[in-house]
Formats: structure tokens, C-alpha cells, sequence
């Protein structure tokens, strides 16, 4: 997701929304619905980089189903019939979701639906870290550029949930590049003083924040 203001932004996803779960669950990690869905998917001009760059470089993307068919998959090589498994079923001919990049050339294309997309990241992100040895040891197991959520406590009973905000809420930081380190790639090769930040973040900027949804600076 990226702002048309001059914010360089990482948004990462706080390790803070994490749920204690019971011994007899396991964590799962899904697509934070929160920032993309539906109505905001078509916004992402970096979908490669936020979700494939992440889960290729991890485990190299390899995945097996659950329940398993016998077979191992990866970024380049998808099951045959993946987007039945994510449970897609407004694709236009039966378009085949054959690998990673499929994903988005078939969305491109309209031959898969905005929501059929938000599905098929989903799977494909549940599909690798649920593939991944010792995943639950990985202090950024579900780190997927930032839209990614772990998930515990799947067994039915309250799941407590602890995190920074006094609302309970995930975090979502940006950082104001210039402001307390000098960014001169941003601030035009100069370096701000505390004036002049003011003037360079503005009250717009803060809005289109507030706009995509982060909540700490």
C-alpha cells in the first residue's frame, strides 16, 4: 500500500498482536483482512514484494497441502487445482492458478475477482507457514511484508490477546524518514532541523496515515 505523499513508509506488522493459544492448537498465519481486502487490493502496486518476495526467500516458498496429496509445491509450481482449494470459484474459464505470479496476472486480467485474490494470498500464505520447520520458534515466522497475522487459539475457547495499544489492537509504524536521522535521499540532500519537519511532514501527510490505517509513528 503506498501513499501518494512524500511518507517513506515500512509498514510492519507488530509481533504484539500475537494470541496465547492452548497447548492442543496450533498458530496459524493468514492475510491481515484489516489491510487488504476487496475493496483495497487493487491499490497494491507492490503485492510481489509484500507477499512473494517474503515467502519465496522463506523456505524457498515450498508448501505441501493440508491434508497433504503426496506431492510438494513452490513458488513456481502451484497444485492444479488451487484455486478450488482456496475455495475460488468465480474464475473465468477455469483459469488455472499454475504458480506465484499467476496470481496477480490472472487479477490484472479479470479473470479472477478482487476477493478471489484476497483468498488466493490467503491460502498461499497459510500454505507456506503452516510448510515451515520450526515455524513456531521464528520470531517473524509471519512477517509477509507487513499483512501478515498470526492466529492462535483455534480451539474454541477465549483467546487472550496482549498488545502495545490500549485497545488491543496490531500495530501499524511508519517511520518519518528525516526526521530524527538524517534521510537525505528523501529531504532533497539536506538535513532537517526540528523547524523544519513541520513544514516537510504536514497535516495532510498525517491524514493519508490515518487513511491507510497505521496508528503509531
Amino acid at each position: 500500500v503506498t501513499s501518494s505523499s512524500r511518507i517513506t513508509a515500512t509498514m510492519r506488522h507488530s509481533t504484539s498482536r500475537v494470541t496465547k493459544e492452548s497447548s492442543s492448537s496450533a498458530p496459524k498465519c493468514v492475510l491481515d483482512r484489516s489491510i487488504v481486502n476487496k475493496n483495497t487490493v487493487g491499490n497494491m502496486t507492490n503485492i510481489g514484494l509484500s507477499v512473494f518476495a517474503p515467502l519465496c526467500g522463506r523456505n524457498r516458498g515450498v508448501f505441501v497441502l493440508d491434508p497433504p496429496d503426496g506431492r510438494t509445491y513452490g513458488c513456481i509450481e502451484f497444485p492444479e487445482k488451487f484455486a478450488q482449494i482456496a475455495g475460488v470459484t468465480d474464475t473465468r474459464g477455469g483459469v488455472s492458478i499454475k504458480d506465484s505470479n499467476a496470481i496477480v496476472d490472472q487479477f490484472r486480467v479479470n479473470n479472477v475477482s478482487a476477493a478471489g485474490t484476497v483468498k488466493l494470498l490467503d491460502k498461499y500464505i497459510q500454505l507456506v507457514y503452516g510448510s515451515t520447520a520450526d515455524v513456531d520458534k521464528l520470531p517473524y515466522g509471519c512477517d509477509v511484508g507487513g499483512i501478515g497475522v498470526l492466529e492462535c487459539g483455534g480451539d474454541g475457547g477465549a483467546a487472550a490477546t496482549t498488545s502495545l495499544l490500549v485497545d488491543g489492537g496490531p500495530v501499524r509504524a511508519v517511520t518519518l524518514a528525516g526526521v530524527f536521522v538524517p534521510a537525505p535521499w528523501v529531504t532533497g540532500g539536506r538535513t532537517l532541523s526540528i523547524e523544519e519537519v513541520s513544514e516537510f511532514y504536514t497535516a495532510r501527510d498525517f491524514e493519508e496515515m490515518k487513511a491507510l490505517g497505521l496508528n503509531t509513528v
